[in-house]
């Protein structure tokens, strides 16, 4: 289901405060909602109470760090240090709602208020917004991937439960494994842990493998070096991916990357595949990989076109490759 509602509400202990906003940017399973503050009066510490309606699976702000559910939505903080708004002034800020389904912002209402002491009343001065027919009815939101704020569970050392003053570092190694599927390029399998990722990039000379740090393109050198990393990391320390319940979706990550490397090598004409795409085309569009459609060169090297950087990390993965999974059974 798409998003029918989004209610922005600030709590925050003055009265003498506007706020606008409006979707500034929208795409495939998300989008990004701008806001501005202005206060008549000094503060030194705020929170926003955010309600979402519809199918998301979280959000994330760059201003705050704190978050907790409340509600049907999230209460948002400022940053220990950086509560202080001089009366007068103003702030901007800017979160990202992420959702498992695709998303048509052409359909969304969406509505402003500024309520007063906490949230508790809703005297303050109120901004609305909708298209033309929307419904500004906000639904409460179901629980998803992402339904509840970074940092509030329990974790032991290396596992997903504990007590107070422990680390998730469990949870930790799962996510970053998770951050690896979620740069999965081509056709993806029917068990893709990342809901909102869908097949791209499906007519590159060479199906599979990782893009590259937020962008689109395959480069071979920092995907072999991760690759390579990731294995000689479990090869070291499987014990730690075992108690953390993380092994099974460790090999699966790490197979999506030493398969991609065992095609992209023609035993015939002894040429690998080093880089896909062009940096140039793929950095000017800002946009998910489903709805690319510039060309993308296929990049080689092999005889005439020396490359022992590439050929030398890319068969070391695969030596890490072999140790891991020999164990495996």
């Amino acid at each position: 289901m798409m998003l029918t509602a989004v209610l922005f509400a600030a709590l925050v202990a003055q009265a003498s405060a506007s706020v606008t906003g409006s979707i500034t940017e929208q795409w495939w399973g998300g989008f990004k909602y701008s806001f501005t503050v202005s206060e008549a009066s000094t503060v030194e510490s705020w929170c926003y109470h955010i309600d979402i309606g519809g199918d998301i699976d979280g959000f994330e702000c760059d201003w705050a760090t704190v978050a907790t559910k409340s509600g049907q939505g999230y209460k948002v903080c400022n940053n220990a240090n950086d509560g202080h708004i001089d009366g007068g002034s103003s702030y901007a800020g800017e979160c990202v709602v992420r959702c498992s389904q695709a998303c048509s912002g052409n359909s969304w209402s969406y509505s402003l208020a500024l309520t007063e002491d906490g949230g508790s009343g809703g005297s303050g001065p109120a901004a609305t917004s909708a298209p033309s027919g929307g419904n500004t009815d906000a639904p409460s939101v179901p629980s998803g991937n992402g339904g509840t704020a970074p940092g509030t569970g329990g974790g032991a050392s290396v596992g997903t439960t504990g007590g107070q003053g422990t680390k998730p570092y469990g949870e930790a190694l799962k996510k970053s494994i998770l951050f690896y599927d979620a740069q999965r390029s081509g056709t993806l399998p029917a068990n893709n842990p990342i809901p909102w990722r869908h097949n791209s990039a499906e007519s590159d000379c060479v199906n599979g493998g990782w893009y590259d740090a937020g962008d689109h393109v395959k480069f071979g050198l920092p995907f072999g070096e991760a690759t390579n990393v990731l294995l000689w990391g479990m090869y070291a320390f499987k014990d730690g991916y075992a108690q953390a319940g993380a092994l099974d979706s460790a090999y699966d990550s790490v197979r999506w990357a030493t398969d991609y490397m065992l095609k992209a090598y023609d035993s015939g004409s002894h040429q690998l595949v080093a880089q896909i795409g062009d940096g140039d085309a793929d950095h000017s569009y800002w946009g998910p990989p489903e709805g690319m459609n510039m060309g993308r060169p296929c990049m080689k090297v092999g005889p005439g076109k020396t490359a022992a950087e590439l050929y030398g990390e890319w068969a070391g993965a695969l030596a890490a490759g072999y140790l891991v999974f020999k164990d495996k059974g």
